[in-house]
């Protein structure tokens, strides 16, 4: 569920003047992919999934402004930080696991990222948050125990909390941000209240990479399919690309290069 790396191109080094430089840029594959628009990076435990360092090199910007729902204990936070040496980038990382906070903190130490404690809703107040017994499965939707442990069989449910609830306008509007460049949004199955929540923020971010239910029955009560997060989010977004069990979308207000076909 949470997103893990394995591997990235061939060569991770920076590119070097003369033969080396050249011969850096013909091995190293996710240049390449960058290329082509940057949506065929491989790299989590997932084949052909995003990788934070493929988000760096998607986003064309000195000041890259990325919204992190759902940072867990910091791992994905800290391969942004190490993916970006520009001192203008700025992430802020929501997370409402006290666990997942704990580690986090002990983890993360840099100035350009911000962390929000409270967890991603379609309104502002507390609610019920399912604790899982691997802290990156956690949610504010009910878990479909069975359906879930056919996948992943070492997850169990054992706790409730109340935890804090924010709507993404609420957070883009604490942390005084404008746009955002790049949404990574791990909210397991409250992607509908996150999209709820968000009208005003997502109208002004470019890009929105999310999970989605791909195994044809409910994960999460009230979860939602590719074809429903293409709805919630409206005409203005695009499918760039279906990853299995994320998509990358892309909003038409800022692309460059016009609509794009959908792809499911």
């Amino acid at each position: 569920m949470n997103r893990r790396r394995v591997a990235g191109g061939l060569l991770r080094k920076k590119h070097h003047a003369g033969l080396l430089g050249l011969l850096t840029r013909i091995f190293d594959i996710e240049w390449w992919q960058r290329r082509g628009r940057g949506i065929f990076f491989r790299g989590t435990w997932r084949a052909n999934s995003l990788t934070p360092r493929a988000v760096i090199g998607l986003l064309n910007t000195s000041s890259p402004v990325i919204f992190e729902l759902g940072a867990a204990d910091g791992l994905d936070t800290l391969k942004f930080a190490a993916a970006c040496s520009k001192p203008g980038l700025r992430i802020v990382a929501v997370e409402p696991d006290p666990r997942n906070i704990k580690k986090f903190e002990a983890a993360v130490n840099d100035p350009r990222v911000h962390l929000v404690k409270c967890a991603v809703g379609a309104n502002d107040g507390q609610e019920e948050f399912h604790l899982s017994s691997t802290g990156y499965s956690s949610s504010l939707k009910k878990p479909a125990l069975q359906a879930i442990n056919k996948r992943w069989a070492e997850i169990n449910f054992d706790e409730d909390i109340i935890v804090e609830v924010k709507k993404l306008d609420s957070i883009r509007s604490a942390v005084n941000v404008d746009s955002v460049d790049f949404i990574w949004a791990d909210v397991q199955g409250a992607e509908d209240l996150l999209i709820r929540g968000g009208p005003n923020t997502l109208r002004n971010t470019h890009y929105f990479y999310t999970e989605h239910n791909s195994c044809g029955e409910p994960l999460y009560a009230g979860d939602s399919s590719l074809s429903d997060i293409c709805k919630q989010l409206g005409d203005n977004w695009k499918l760039l690309r279906n990853y299995g069990d994320d998509a990358l979308f892309e909003n038409q207000k800022f692309s460059k290069n016009g609509p794009v076909e959908n792809e499911t």
